[in-house]
């Protein structure tokens, strides 16, 4: 996606860490951001991208420009998007607990490895299922999806200067339910039911820090 080009550029390049200042910086994370809500509507493309960018600029005269604010003495909240680039003393990454799934919508779906994914119509029984191939497309959308999370989990962790703190409610048993699924399920608690707390909690669930999690179920450590 054009998204996922601008921010493959920034990764590769440097550039949001040699920009020059605050505000190209910031111009550089709105640039991304545009690519962001570019995807949200059905055109797709870099071509397509460029003509979104070409009409807000045709409306204004000009493309935005990131306003920037103070950041002295004062919180700042960002989306993971707009930290990139910048640290702070202090971090919370709260909603950690949220679920990170998302159903796939459309009639077609398009994947680089398995095409065009279609629904099938039954017209007879009045019915409506997916193809094999748009399964296929869609188990490996989801895939990409999770590494683009845990890329954004990474941003959002190596933000903070001296203290990170994340925080994330859920209920008693959904969180037994979580560590159990950590202990027992290996690499494989990454894609069910995943959340950024539950990628946390799996990175140290088998090191020594790991304590008081076995404390607060009746899991058994895997051997």
């Amino acid at each position: 996606t054009v998204y996922e080009l601008v921010n493959a550029m920034y990764e590769k390049s440097g550039m949001l860490l040699v920009a020059k200042d605050e505000k190209e910086r910031s111009n550089l994370i709105l640039l991304s951001e545009l690519a962001a809500a570019f995807e949200t509507d059905s055109y797709k493309g870099l071509f397509a991208f460029l003509n979104y960018l070409m009409g807000i600029a045709e409306k204004s005269d000009k493309l935005p420009s990131a306003r920037l604010k103070s950041t002295e003495n004062c919180v700042n909240i960002l989306s993971i998007h707009h930290s990139k680039g910048l640290e702070y003393p202090v971090v919370f990454l709260c909603d950690a607990a949220a679920d990170l799934t998302r159903p796939i919508k459309g009639e077609v779906v398009f994947d680089r490895d398995f095409g065009v994914g279609c629904k099938i119509r039954d017209d007879k029984n009045h019915r409506e299922f997916p193809s094999i191939m748009r399964l296929l497309a869609g188990k490996n959308k989801k895939k990409e999806e999770l590494k683009e999370h845990i890329r954004l989990l990474y941003v959002a962790m190596t933000r903070a200067q001296s203290r990170l703190y994340v925080t994330g409610c859920m209920g008693a048993k959904e969180a037994d339910d979580m560590i159990k699924s950590c202990i027992c399920d290996g690499e494989g608690a990454i894609e069910t039911k995943p959340t950024y707390l539950k990628w946390i909690v799996s990175s140290i669930i088998d090191t020594q820090n790991a304590s008081d999690l076995y404390n607060l179920t009746d899991a058994a450590p895997s051997l």
